[in-house]
């Protein structure tokens, strides 16, 4: 591969010649095929061979001589997508001791593929010239191939000295992405924005993996306009069950074992319900949780769901679950409460609000019910949302300044200010490993960003409007986002590449969720009469039915809410 591999391989001369421009068997003649599975496959290769210290110094050797080279012959055989993603398991496999400075390198080479994968996807030979200008100073990649840039190229662009936080830009939305998700193990994100549109992205490469005009999960609950909560089986997209409400569902969530149903609604009154039970005569009729003087738009379980904490009205609310009786009001709001979240582990409650703070709660019992707020003083932002890390040692929180921000649980620090969007960040979600932050915003965009690290990975492009919904999958390695422009997104988180759209949705995507086995996804259009339930294999709509969703959720642990034997 090595002997092989040279700069313009095919002779394209202009560095503004398109991958689409070129013809298939140009490409097969200067490109043999010994090469082109070498170019594909080296690194699964590698991964299967033993690791010693000579075949890494083989590895290092070529990277610094033929990276560029070889990123320009995956452009040219269209597989950019599939190998950034191989560059996590390279970055994976150099993890050992002794051998930082190759580690270095291929972290910067990941970095490299991650910011600039859309542009070599287009234009080949711009590998040599736009994607080395716009790297960073330090950047170990353009320190090694800066004699590539083209001489005509004069004056440069004025650039950081490191890469930033932003891992990816998921873009294809065409309007605001009201709502981000991650899947549990984190290879998926999910978007749902006002362009009528869920997306499903690949967390690890960042491409589209399917556009929805609908909803997916193993197991979803969906809220909606017309009072009632009701439960689907994502694999067929059958409605297993309609829960009767009273009034408009404005937010929903699962407990983590999948048992039990929250929701918040128009009427200012929190319901929880037994999914154990709904197929007896008179058990479908929820717990009231009654307290909250104007409309609930935010509830949570904790994670033995035995507490729900829901919020609206300057405050946060905590019950019990199974008595319906209130614990506590955490006051202390003078304006309206925008998001709340429970840690993993029940200890932690956090809130966002219009009045700039994130706020920590104690939620053990017999602890002080007095919050530690984050320093106002640093953050003047209305906060429109906030997450937790799935082990609750971290949050991040949305902004109306365009910011997204990780902030330490246990010091109530801030640990990193990310900016990037173009608009206010509506939607936030850790991926499961929390190493991840999806972000979605009203500048039509869903971006990832490394948690805690002063990184900038990718920003992958697509939709044209303003971005409302977005999610992660399980395993992370897929985003999903929803956008005002009537598309659903599925990206590849890793390369920020966008294999699948969903187009023409009549209304913009405002919430979506991933199944657990992160091959589904859920979503609301804005108003639409209709759910949809996806299957992202197929790219195929499962179900349509009568309702207009608001909120989405799936239990964690994947546990069916409808056995097969009982009727609806």
């Amino acid at each position: 591969m090595s002997k092989s591999l040279r700069k313009d391989i095919c002779n394209l001369r202009l560095p503004g010649t398109l991958a689409e421009e070129v013809d298939r068997s140009k490409v097969e003649e200067c490109i043999p095929a010994q090469l082109q599975y070498a170019c594909s496959y080296w690194i699964r290769h590698l991964q299967k061979s033993l690791v010693d210290p000579s075949l890494l110094e083989t590895v290092c050797t070529f990277l610094k001589q033929h990276f560029l080279h070889w990123f320009e012959v995956l452009s040219l055989l269209r597989k950019m997508d599939e190998n950034t993603s191989m560059l996590v398991t390279l970055h994976d496999l150099v993890q050992i001791p002794n051998h930082q400075r190759l580690f270095d390198l291929v972290r910067d080479v990941y970095r490299f593929g991650m910011t600039h994968r859309s542009t070599i996807i287009q234009a080949p030979l711009q590998t040599y010239c736009a994607a080395l200008i716009f790297s960073p100073s330090k950047s170990k990649v353009r320190a090694l191939f800066e004699g590539q840039i083209p001489s005509w190229v004069k004056l440069k662009p004025s650039v950081p000295e490191n890469w930033t936080s932003l891992l990816q830009t998921l873009e294809g939305h065409l309007d605001t992405v009201q709502s981000v998700a991650s899947s549990g193990d984190g290879q998926k994100i999910v978007s749902g924005s006002n362009d009528k549109t869920a997306r499903i992205w690949d967390a690890r490469s960042g491409s589209l993996l399917q556009t929805l005009e609908g909803h997916l999960d193993w197991m979803i609950v969906s809220g909606s306009g017309d009072k009632t909560v009701r439960i689907w089986d994502a694999r067929s997209g059958s409605l297993l069950h309609t829960l009767e409400g009273n009034s408009t569902i404005l937010s929903v969530a699962f407990s983590d074992d999948g048992r039990k149903i929250l929701s918040g609604s128009d009427d200012c009154i929190a319901r929880v319900w037994d999914i154990g039970l709904i197929s007896l005569p008179q058990s479908s009729l929820p717990q009231t949780l009654e307290g909250h003087l104007d409309s609930v738009l935010s509830v949570a379980f904790s994670g033995d769901a035995q507490k729900v904490a829901s919020a609206e009205d300057y405050t946060v609310r905590i019950w019990d679950a199974q008595s319906g009786s209130l614990l506590h009001a955490l006051e202390g709001y003078s304006v309206l409460v925008t998001s709340v979240a429970f840690s993993r582990g029940s200890q932690t409650i956090v809130s966002g609000s219009l009045d700039f703070a994130v706020r920590i709660w104690d939620a053990r019992p017999g602890s002080p019910l007095h919050p530690r707020d984050v320093n106002n003083e640093v953050v003047r932002s209305e906060v429109w949302s906030v997450a937790l890390s799935a082990i609750g040692q971290k949050v991040v929180s949305g902004h109306q300044d365009k910011t997204v921000r990780v902030w330490d649980v246990g010091s109530s620090s801030l640990l990193q200010t990310s900016r990037g969007h173009l608009d206010q960040v509506t939607s936030v979600a850790f991926s499961g490993d929390g190493q991840k932050v999806v972000s979605g915003s009203n500048d039509n965009t869903a971006r990832v960003w490394a948690a805690g690290l002063d990184m900038d990975l990718q920003t992958p492009t697509g939709h044209s409007e303003k971005v409302w919904a977005i999610a992660f999958s399980p395993n992370g390695q897929k985003i999903v986002s929803g956008s005002e422009d009537t598309t659903v997104r599925i990206w590849d988180a890793g390369s920020g590449s966008l294999p699948h759209t969903l187009k023409d949705f009549t209304g913009y995507i405002r919430l979506v969720a991933f199944s657990s086995d992160g091959w589904k996804i859920a979503l609301r259009t804005q108003g639409s009469a209709y759910g949809q339930v996806w299957d992202l294999k197929s790219g195929t709509l499962l179900e349509e039915d009568d309702l207009n969703p608001v909120s989405t959720a799936a239990p964690s642990s994947g546990v069916p809410l409808w056995k097969p034997d009982v009727k609806d």
